[in-house]
């Protein structure tokens, strides 16, 4: 940081002791309001300097601390905007205590520039939905780069790429198209994040079983035994080892999902397939297919 507020506190100090030793020796009316005037001028400079670089200062450690908890770098693109208004707030409270200083009626002022403003807010009302809402989806971290989403609307599953100001760009898993959504259309929709804050991801296989055709106590062991030689399906104890978890009993047929954690979530289409492809020969191997007495899904059936 170039400029030291240490500095620039000693003046603003230095200033005060200069206006009031000036009263103390009885300057002429006159030349007292002038040499104030002056002083304040330049107190109140030496306090905008010292408000700007400590803006800065503060907005530049919480976009460090925002990047460093994600990685993504995403806050650059708003760091220049959230700049820009912070000192253009700064400045305009310098102007107004400044003109205020020298008895310049602001109401008018500030009367037109209200109107001026609402007349933009309702011209530009979309642009700035977007603008604003894109600043809070990179400031609350709903989602991030890298992020595989569903949005609402829209039934691709879809990798966050970009967080733009204006607009959030990403990829579709389906067919690799990229997909650009304005960012106040995001704001309104339900978005449900599939990676959320970790890429492991639990894939489920959906069955039933009739009772009475199928041991179901050897093919819960046959399904996750399986399961278990499957590349890429966490073994390592680091998160829940494949397991068969019951669903319902109804009328002599078990209903049930085999559930297994994987570390990335961009893997899923080919580790699912290799897991379906993988119990659907363990289970013809051991005799328990085809039965009629399983039956398999990727989803699940009421």
């Amino acid at each position: 940081m170039k400029f030291d507020i240490g500095k620039g506190i000693a003046s603003v100090v230095f200033l005060a002791g200069v206006v009031i030793a000036s009263r103390i020796f009885g300057l002429d009316p006159l030349q007292l309001y002038y040499f104030d005037s002056a002083i304040y001028v330049l107190y109140t400079v030496t306090l905008l300097v010292i408000a700007l670089t400590a803006y800065k200062f503060c907005l530049v450690k919480l976009l460090g601390w925002l990047d460093n908890s994600t990685d993504d770098g995403s806050t650059s693109s708003v760091y220049p905007i959230l700049l820009m208004f912070g000192n253009m707030a700064i400045i305009l409270l310098g102007l107004y205590l400044t003109l205020n200083h020298f008895g310049v009626d602001l109401l008018v002022i500030v009367t037109s520039l209200g109107i001026v403003g609402l007349a933009i807010s309702f011209g530009a009302q979309s642009t700035l939905q977007q603008f604003f809402s894109g600043i809070g989806m990179i400031l609350t971290r709903s989602v991030k780069t890298g992020d595989v989403v569903r949005v609402e609307g829209n039934d691709q599953r879809l990798i966050v790429k970009s967080i733009g100001v204006m607009a959030t760009r990403f990829k579709s898993m389906e067919n690799e198209e990229d997909v650009t959504i304005p960012n106040s259309n995001l704001s309104t929709a339900l978005i449900n994040n599939l990676t959320g804050e970790s890429p492991h991801y639990c894939i489920n296989v959906f069955m039933d079983y009739k009772v009475d055709v199928v041991d179901l106590d050897r093919a819960y062991q046959v399904l996750e035994e399986a399961t278990r030689t499957v590349p890429k399906v966490v073994v390592d104890g680091s998160l829940p080892m494949p397991h068969v978890h019951l669903i319902s009993y109804e009328q002599g047929i078990v209903k049930a999902k085999l559930m297994a954690y994987i570390e990335n979530y961009a893997e899923h289409d080919e580790i699912y397939n290799q897991v379906i492809l993988t119990i659907t020969r363990a289970l013809k191997k051991e005799g328990l297919l085809p039965t009629g007495g399983i039956n398999i899904f990727t989803e699940a059936r009421e």
